[in-house]
């Protein structure tokens, strides 16, 4: 089933285009324009003709034309340029373009100078988008929320910080710059920039302080938690949609359908749940960095964690026990794929998370009074609190990553990574029953590994 999934979800983005020929048709754009030096990259949604239905990645130039720095998602173009399939850059042989575009459902790549588009006017674009699928349409109107959204924090948070606010609170990282990405990632602390299960356990976390645990009545209990999935879903699709943030909303929602039928939650299967259920929609997912991360991490959470938190002792023990060790954990089963995909395995991670597992706390936690309470003075202050916390979260990132050996530059194998995941399952089978045996297995794994790395000269440098 999974196989065939895949073949149809592939079939459906490979097109061939006609060669030196001009595709001329309407294109919805679906997501916010993303500036470069020279040009405005979007991706855009075919309307009419043999191309109906389907997405392209087009680049207007900037040069000769201010236009494109205008657009905005929603707005609708008319097109007449040549289209051809995804292709790589020459300027960056390690980074497979082509087949990134093809696993986010993209078929097509266009470049349109100023004479081949123009914008349509807003009676006819309104007729063109009440025809496009619903989900795209809900898309369209969840990222025009989340755009007057960010005009609020453009009025009420000033500062470097406002750009990281945006990516903790709303999901839009556009706005980051390079040090900063750079910073959190030689720090292991880029997983606070992408809305994932931490920012939804914390906004679940106050749901249920606040409401949740409140309602003893079974109809009003009932409400509260049918209207608390309704909300991270809303929150999900305003966020766009991450793969990691749609599996925690599906785990928490199936959290919440047992709490409401007093049943025990299964962990385990709510994570095989959602993997299905997003496998399911996006079967090239499976390939997506961001997948595997997530639930590989998650996976590892959920197996490792309870045999390394002590059960006996009081709640504040067992909290501090698994805010040192959680972090631990899932570093240290991600950092594998971390180097494959990134060629950075951070090791200072646990000093930054430290940092920065608080102070996104506090900006997310900050963010719920500053959207409902729409007072200017009010907006104002929590603006201020919220823009030096997330400065503070920055000047911390940036000096953790300029320590010496903040960081390893490392590019494994694939079979260096193999040997290193089992390594890392000979230390979780030690970690359950201490045999000699098993400790031998783990001794045995580790020395494979390094020399698998040996044998394969793959290059190691400590900055």
């Amino acid at each position: 089933m999974g196989s065939a999934l895949c073949i149809n979800s592939h079939n459906k983005v490979t097109k061939t285009w006609p060669e030196h020929t001009r595709v001329t048709t309407y294109a919805v754009i679906i997501e916010n324009p993303k500036p470069s030096a020279r040009a405005v990259s979007t991706t855009v949604y075919l309307k009419g003709g043999m191309s109906d239905g389907r997405l392209v990645r087009i680049s207007l130039p900037t040069s000769h034309d201010i236009r494109p720095l205008s657009l905005a998602a929603g707005q609708v173009l008319l097109i007449s340029t040549t289209i051809r399939p995804p292709y790589n850059f020459v300027a960056d042989p390690t980074f497979d373009y082509a087949t990134y575009l093809r696993r986010h459902g993209i078929s097509g790549q266009a470049f349109c100078p100023a004479h081949s588009w123009q914008l349509l006017p807003e009676s006819e674009a309104d007729t063109l988008r009440s025809t496009l699928p619903l989900f795209t349409r809900l898309r369209l109107v969840a990222l025009s929320l989340r755009d007057r959204l960010i005009d609020q924090y453009v009025d009420h948070v000033a500062g470097s910080g406002r750009s990281v606010i945006t990516a903790l609170t709303l999901g839009d990282t556009s706005e980051i710059d390079r040090p900063t990405r750079d910073a959190y990632s030689q720090t292991g602390a880029s997983h606070v920039l992408s809305l994932s299960g931490l920012h939804l356990s914390i906004l679940f976390g106050v749901a249920k302080l606040l409401v949740l645990d409140r309602c003893s009545r079974r109809t009003t209990r009932t409400a509260s938690h049918l209207l608390a999935i309704a909300g991270l879903w809303a929150f999900a699709l305003l966020a766009g949609l991450p793969v990691s943030l749609v599996r925690s909303t599906t785990m928490y929602s199936i959290l919440c359908l047992a709490d409401m039928s007093q049943r025990p939650n299964a962990s385990f299967n709510s994570l095989a749940t959602a993997a299905f259920f997003i496998l399911l929609c996006a079967p090239m997912a499976l390939f997506d960095v961001s997948f595997q991360l997530s639930f590989l991490s998650v996976a590892a959470i959920l197996l490792i964690l309870p045999l390394l938190t002590p059960e006996p002792g009081t709640w504040l023990t067992r909290l501090l026990t698994s805010f040192v060790t959680l972090p631990v954990v899932a570093q240290i089963v991600v950092a594998p794929l971390v180097a494959y995909y990134f060629q950075t395995v951070p090791l200072y991670f646990l000093m930054a998370n430290l940092v920065a597992i608080p102070a996104s706390t506090a900006i997310l936690v900050l963010a719920i009074p500053f959207f409902i309470i729409p007072a200017d003075p009010v907006q104002d202050c929590i603006g201020h609190t919220m823009g030096w916390t997330a400065e503070a979260m920055n000047a911390a990132m940036g000096a953790i990553a300029s320590w010496p050996y903040a960081y390893l530059t490392f590019r494994p194998s694939t079979a260096g990574v193999v040997m290193a995941y089992a390594t890392i399952v000979a230390a979780t089978l030690w970690l359950v029953r201490r045999r000699r045996a098993n400790a031998y297995l783990f001794i045995g794994c580790t020395t494979l590994a390094v020399c698998t790395e040996l044998v394969m000269h793959s290059p190691l440098i400590i900055k």
